[in-house]
């Protein structure tokens, strides 16, 4: 993998264009000269490159991609980039590869020129894949080199349409605050089980919602399912920081009963075993028939 200077922590969000609409450019040679590793291959605009047809023009392959809800795949190289020829030649010559590609629409970003737009985007690592919608908004980001298998389950996982996400996209490029749309973006990547971009999204709605006065359901959910996220990324204190959040602002709310069970289970996972308790005792009265109280008697026979 080849480095660049320069990152910021990665965060799933709408991507530059989005919002200039433009694709910045600055002289090739900016920054520190990187050794060349071998003559780059020829890439002609529009041109078909190891069987994937690439654009180079952002703004226009992104309007293309919004016009028929396809994702977008954003590749970013340089040819100084040795990782970025094995990719080349490795991987998007393969036919399996190739496709799968033909559902996407995709660019490709000479990091040398557009380094502005390639630190707007935390690109500091070549190559840099980008798997997003039609307004940029990431489902994956691979930096490195990797085979073609692991390649194509990445492209495997992202939905086949995207008009939904386009659709959210869109109000949030207009209204980055809007409480709605980031719940409702946040419940769309879980739906898909792209879990990282739905707990980014769901913290967003989160801290929006505690400055404002959302529906208070809505905000319960976003919530709920902030923690059932943290739960099934084994990520046990975020998971116990959102049932925790949710209890204190709706303590007899629709989501109490089962946010106490995933609370003592995030607790029973940490291995704070007395909190689980707490938790997880006072469910066992609601009945046998219950599933709350079932799943909370179970938990509770391990500790």
């Amino acid at each position: 993998m080849a480095r660049v200077p320069g990152r910021a922590g990665l965060k799933v969000r709408l991507l530059a264009w989005a919002v200039c609409g433009v694709l910045a450019t600055t002289a090739a040679g900016a920054g520190p000269e990187m050794p060349r590793v071998r003559p780059a291959p020829v890439r002609p605009p529009g041109s078909v490159t190891s069987g994937i047809a690439w654009e180079i023009d952002l703004d226009r392959a992104s309007e293309e991609a919004r016009a028929h809800g396809r994702p977008m795949l954003v590749e970013f190289w340089a040819d100084w980039c040795g990782p970025c020829h094995m990719l080349e030649e490795r991987t998007f010559s393969d036919p399996q590869v190739i496709q799968a590609s033909r559902r996407f629409t995709a660019v490709r970003i000479d990091f040398d020129r557009n380094q502005k737009i390639a630190a707007s985007l935390d690109v500091a690592a070549l190559p840099a894949v980008l798997l997003t919608d039609g307004y940029g908004t990431e489902f994956q980001r691979l930096n490195g080199y990797v085979g073609p298998g692991q390649f194509l389950g990445l492209l495997r996982r992202v939905p086949e349409d995207v008009r939904p996400f386009n659709d959210l996209s869109r109000r949030l490029s207009d209204r980055p605050q809007d409480f709605a749309a980031l719940v409702d973006m946040g419940l769309l990547f879980r739906k898909h089980a792209l879990l990282d971009g739905s707990i980014s999204f769901l913290q967003d709605a989160v801290r929006v919602g505690n400055r404002r006065s959302p529906p208070p359901a809505r905000l319960e959910e976003a919530l709920y399912f902030l923690g059932e996220n943290h739960l099934q990324q084994e990520e046990w204190t975020p998971a116990v920081v959102a049932f925790t959040a949710l209890l204190e602002r709706f303590p007899a709310g629709e989501r109490t009963p089962v946010a106490h069970l995933e609370l003592g289970k995030a607790y029973f996972m940490s291995g704070e075993k007395e909190r689980a308790r707490e938790h997880l005792t006072p469910l066992l009265g609601r009945g046998d028939g219950d599933r709350v109280a079932r799943e909370a008697r179970e938990v509770l026979g391990k500790i």
